[in-house]
């Protein structure tokens, strides 16, 4: 282990160690801190802040609301990512429907990772280098954005991480039981997200890396893989025959969204990886590729340890996935805070020991700098969003949510068309009606006669007057600054159609 000569030069190891681990649990926690408040500005410039919260909990709301988690035309999460659904309901169950109970969701599932990854890294390099993973972890301030996100990356991430140490065979060898649980945590996790998918090929090494003989390795890699294929492709082939709509509209934004050649991708790839992995944080990702790469030249103990080649085959494996995307939102790339911060903390306390070797005393403080200024350099960003919340997204529902219950009485079973329909429905309980890309609006309209719509950057105003609709504007609201999508602004207004009282 290299804990032992780590920890023997530093004054009063259970003191810092206490320390450490006084931070990492602060800086988790200061995600329950102002919860409501608005995501920061100037990590996505997409409309993900408006709308992926609701579309993410679509289903769960709507089971709340109405009993149902299926409203064809609509968002239905739940048909091809459930899991996630299954947890905001839970919260919504113990909570009450809200914008901060579906948050809630995701900040827990974030502690979870962090305690998964820091567990997993504490086998092979100690209560320093685990440590030190939990701090890059919970002060990194693109993961701690999102992780007061309702979307579901760091969801699923958390079952990758989770399976991962459930798996074992870093340290010795694991077992057929321990192997088809992390099979089934990681087919779970696919079922959150697909980009869960990245934990295959790593739980594969895993199970080869278990077996004792050949004959074992094979049985253990074919079983984990089965069981994997089993969960999620069964669960996907019976799901897709009875909504083949929902995952026509599913495989064209996964599958869709990629290069058409080789040629395409080969001419984007690195300035995809410089661009996009580069949004973790700048000082987080060139410390990381750097100690990384000193680690491999100068510590044997590291570069042979198979936790350094998970991890490493982490990398690989999900910037592959990555690359082929078209489109890059920043929280595509949050999967990889988990390897970046296993590697830089690894990488840390091996660069210490073996400069120590070297009788390098002065250089082998070093590394433990520069981590610390990593650390500072993030969480002051954390520290400065939560001095100054602001709360616009949050006041504009509550806005919302006043008028239409001066108006109509009631919230419940008030109908809510627009764009952001379910991110406004998740704190006032109206019942939700999105506008999606290629649906027949105006048919929609016709069906439904919602008595107000909720409007970002849509146009149906327009539609609903085209089809006889009497629109009157109630509110118009500054969200985010208006820094998304061409400045508009969110607008309420009420619909009175022909024939209606």
């Amino acid at each position: 282990m290299l804990n032992a000569p780590f920890s023997s030069c530093l004054l009063a190891p259970k003191v810092l160690k206490g320390t450490l681990l006084l931070l990492v649990v602060c800086f988790s926690l200061v995600r329950f801190v102002n919860l409501n408040a608005d995501f920061p500005t100037g990590i996505t410039f997409s409309t993900t802040p408006y709308t992926d919260e609701g579309q993410y909990a679509a289903s769960a709301i709507r089971h709340v609301l109405t009993g149902r988690w299926y409203l064809a035309g609509d968002v239905n999460t739940a048909v091809y990512a459930p899991v996630g659904q299954i947890l905001h309901r839970i919260s919504f169950a113990l909570l009450g429907l809200s914008l901060s109970s579906a948050r809630i969701t995701v900040v827990v599932s974030f502690l979870l990772l962090i305690v998964m990854t820091a567990l997993l890294i504490r086998r092979s390099f100690g209560d320093y280098a685990a440590l030190l993973t939990a701090l890059l972890l919970a002060s990194n301030y693109l993961g701690f954005a999102y992780s007061r996100l309702a979307t579901m990356d760091l969801v699923a991430t958390s079952f990758v991480a989770t399976g991962l140490y459930a798996a074992g065979g870093l340290t010795g060898k694991s077992g057929l039981p321990r192997l088809l649980v992390a099979s089934l945590l990681i087919a779970v996790g696919m079922l959150t997200k697909l980009n869960a998918v990245l934990a295959v090929p790593l739980l594969a090494f895993l199970a080869w890396r278990s077996g004792s003989s050949l004959k074992e390795r094979i049985l253990f890699l074919t079983a984990s893989g089965l069981a994997t294929a089993i969960i999620y492709g069964g669960y996907r082939v019976v799901m897709s025959g009875l909504f083949p709509g929902e995952y026509a509209s599913y495989n064209q934004a996964t599958v869709g969204d990629s290069y058409p050649t080789f040629q395409d991708w080969g001419q984007h790839f690195l300035r995809l990886l410089l661009v996009r992995v580069g949004q973790l944080g700048d000082g987080f990702v060139g410390l990381t590729a750097f100690f990384t790469g000193l680690a491999l030249v100068l510590s044997k103990r590291f570069r042979r340890d198979p936790l350094v080649h998970l991890l490493l085959g982490y990398v690989i494996v999900y910037i592959g996935i990555l690359s082929l995307h078209v489109k890059g939102p920043s929280r595509y790339n949050l999967p990889l805070l988990v390897p970046f911060a296993g590697l830089c903390a690894t990488a840390c306390v091996a660069l210490f020991d073996r400069l120590r070797e070297m009788r390098r005393p002065a250089l082998a403080i070093v590394p433990i700098v520069l981590v610390a200024l990593v650390f500072l350099g993030e969480g002051r960003q954390v520290v400065a969003y939560l001095s100054r919340p602001s709360y616009s997204f949050y006041q504009m529902t509550r806005a919302v949510g006043k008028i239409i219950q001066e108006r109509e009485g009631a919230v419940r079973g008030v109908l809510l068309f627009g764009d952001i329909a379910s991110s406004v429905s998740l704190e006032t309980g109206v019942s939700a009606v999105n506008t999606l890309p290629g649906t027949d609006i105006a048919g929609r309209l016709k069906d439904c006669h919602p008595g107000y719509m909720i409007v970002h950057v849509s146009d149906i105003v327009k539609i609903a007057a085209s089809e006889g609709g009497e629109v009157v504007k109630r509110g118009a609201w500054d969200v985010f600054g208006n820094r998304y999508a061409n400045g508009e602004q969110v607008r309420l207004y009420s619909v009175r159609w022909p024939g209606g009282d």
